[in-house]
């Protein structure tokens, strides 16, 4: 799944990263070991994919940005693979909170907008 993240980004497609992207944080929680996490991640599946298909179609997602994020991905799953629990859980923090500021709070996801039409 990391490695797909660096193959779209480095194609410069958006809606490709979206959807890479989503499978990425999918993949996290599926694989974590918590089952109640995994089925209420599941049940949100919809609006993750949704939120990525927005900020990379709305908002300053570039190549770069992309590439970033893909090297998120593959530095927190070397720190999972090290098992280096708080090293992951202080990049993932640091992502997420990168994530968060980049987000324009003005136009929030439609949550009633299909994100595929």
């Amino acid at each position: 799944m990391v490695d797909a993240t660096f193959d779209v980004a480095k194609a410069g497609d958006r809606r490709a990263f979206a959807a890479a992207a989503t499978r990425v944080h999918e993949t996290l929680v599926e694989r974590a070991g918590n089952t109640t996490l995994a089925h209420v991640a599941m049940l949100l599946h919809e609006l993750v994919a949704q939120y990525y298909v927005h900020v990379v179609q709305f908002h300053r997602v570039d190549e770069a940005v992309m590439s970033k994020a893909a090297r998120s991905y593959r530095k927190l799953l070397s720190l999972i693979e090290a098992g280096d629990a708080e090293g992951a859980e202080a990049h993932w923090r640091r992502q997420m909170r990168f994530t968060i500021e980049r987000s324009d709070t003005e136009a929030p996801v439609d949550l009633f907008e299909a994100a595929w039409t």
